[in-house]
């Protein structure tokens, strides 16, 4: 479902805040690329900062602000105090983002809720970055309904549970692919998709979030959060399996993009740790996406 909102007020699903597209379109090709923080409660939010990029070259960002909030009238001490980051970078083939946040001398205000205007104290705080590319392939020679695997590694690295990354492949009208990272440390792993049938001029795109989210209904008066999610190395689209409908692989050259951006026709071969992620994706990511 697509949700209707303006710039300055934001929603926030469960888990996630992420960016919806419309259906996908023929012969397109094109760069986004977001960062936000917001405050809020556990729906909906404001964007303190805001930078968005939606372009045909690539237009890096990068915010950061802070704010505070005075919680000794509520029965706390002191001042709330967030403050946070991002970056975000699209190109074809590669993303690039990163978030990072703090929240000190937490304090929940249950009388708060962001739409109606009540209460003092937001209760919910992120930092959020956005970069995604999509393109589509054209293929010549011999292929009928080729089917097509996208190979691509991720490197970066996550602080705590407060930080996460997810990441999303569309191909064509098919359900997207999606994996997601939350455990604490670095990451550099190889992902091969999941086989997609293709036609003969087929859309897809590759997205990437990183987030530092933290509620203080559910840290206690007083505390503090920090965390990043840092993938300014990159998620690098390393090629495309790509089979006709005879199970032979096709060349590079048999293929043409819109972007005029030339992807690698390689050979997959699954890693575990690929497969382990893959899987781990389609039970644990349940953002909502919006626009």
């Amino acid at each position: 479902m697509i949700l209707p909102i303006a710039r300055q007020s934001l929603a926030l699903s469960c888990l996630t805040l992420t960016l919806v597209f419309g259906e996908p379109l023929v012969a397109t090709a094109g760069l986004y690329s977001q960062a936000v923080l917001i405050v809020g409660d556990q729906f909906t939010g404001s964007g303190i900062e805001f930078a968005e990029s939606e372009t045909a070259i690539p237009m890096p960002l990068e915010v950061s602000g802070s704010t505070s909030y005075e919680v000794s009238t509520l029965g706390g001490e002191g001042d709330l105090t967030f403050q946070g980051s991002a970056t975000a970078l699209a190109n074809y083939s590669f993303l690039r983002t990163s978030a990072e946040g703090e929240v000190s001398n937490t304090y929940y205000d249950p009388d708060y809720h962001h739409d109606n205007g009540t209460g003092d104290v937001p209760t919910r705080y992120t930092v959020q970055s956005i970069a995604r590319f999509e393109d589509t392939l054209a293929y010549g020679g011999t292929a009928v309904g080729y089917n097509s695997k996208y190979i691509f590694r991720v490197t970066g690295n996550i602080s705590d549970s407060n930080a996460y990354a997810s990441i999303e492949l569309t191909h064509g009208m098919a359900l997207p692919q999606r994996w997601f990272f939350s455990e604490p440390g670095p990451i550099d792993v190889t992902i091969v998709s999941n086989s997609f049938v293709g036609a003969p001029n087929q859309l897809f795109s590759l997205e990437l979030v990183t987030s530092f989210d933290a509620e203080t209904e559910f840290m206690g008066d007083g505390g503090f959060a920090s965390g990043y999610a840092q993938f300014g190395n990159t998620v690098e689209l390393l090629g495309i399996e790509a089979r006709d409908d005879s199970g032979m692989l096709l060349a590079t050259s048999d293929f043409t993009s819109v972007s005029g951006t030339t992807y690698e026709i390689i050979a997959a071969i699954p890693e575990p740790t690929s497969l382990a992620i893959g899987l781990l994706g389609v039970c644990m990511f349940f953002g909502r996406r919006f626009r």
